[in-house]
Order: structure tokens, then C-alpha cells, then sequence
């Protein structure tokens, strides 16, 4: 298995927690697994286009890379930002906010 699939196959796997976590409202731990699959997918990319991969959770940074290679990563930069912040919010109890569930 290549780097980039590896890459994808955690980042699957990120995305089936968080589906889990989401109808076990588990809201907290399922947003930071939505944040870690893009993290991931994103770093696929890179991967699959011979990039270093940097250590950072920052997903806008991420997209600005990808865009170097597919200019239609523009289209998701509003997403990444608003996404970034759940790689770590999160993750300890002196968080002020919640995640709420979509109401549909």
C-alpha cells in the first residue's frame, strides 16, 4: 500500500468514527474525527503528489498546498477554516462551546 492510500484508509476510518460518535451524540469526539478525516485527506493528496507532509492540524494551510496542484481546492478554503478549529477545541473539558446537532 502506497503512502497517499494510507493516508485515505485513516482517513476513512476518521470519517466512520465520527458517523458513529454523531447517533451516539457523542457530538465533541464525532467533530474532531470530521476535522481529522479532512486533515487526513488532504494530506493524502499531498502524499499522492510526492509532497513533505507537514505536522499541522491547520486544514487552510493544507488546502493552499493542495491548491497548487487542483485550483478547485479554492472552492472548500471557507470549509477548511471553518473546520480547522475542531482539531483540538474540543479535545479538553475547559471548552467554553458545544457542538450542536444539525437539525434536517
Amino acid at each position: 500500500m502506497q503512502s497517499h492510500e494510507k493516508w485515505l484508509l485513516k482517513a476513512a476510518n476518521d470519517l466512520n468514527a465520527a458517523k458513529i460518535l454523531y447517533d451516539a451524540d457523542c457530538l465533541d469526539v464525532a467533530i474532531y474525527h470530521t476535522q481529522q478525516c479532512a486533515e487526513k485527506a488532504l494530506k493524502s493528496f499531498l502524499a499522492f503528489h510526492k509532497q513533505p507532509l507537514i505536522k499541522t492540524h491547520d486544514l487552510v494551510s493544507l488546502v493552499a498546498l493542495c491548491k497548487k496542484f487542483d485550483p478547485k481546492f479554492t472552492s472548500i478554503s471557507s470549509i477548511a477554516e471553518k473546520l480547522t478549529p475542531f482539531g483540538v477545541a474540543f479535545r479538553y473539558p475547559d471548552c467554553e462551546i458545544y457542538p450542536k446537532k444539525a437539525l434536517y
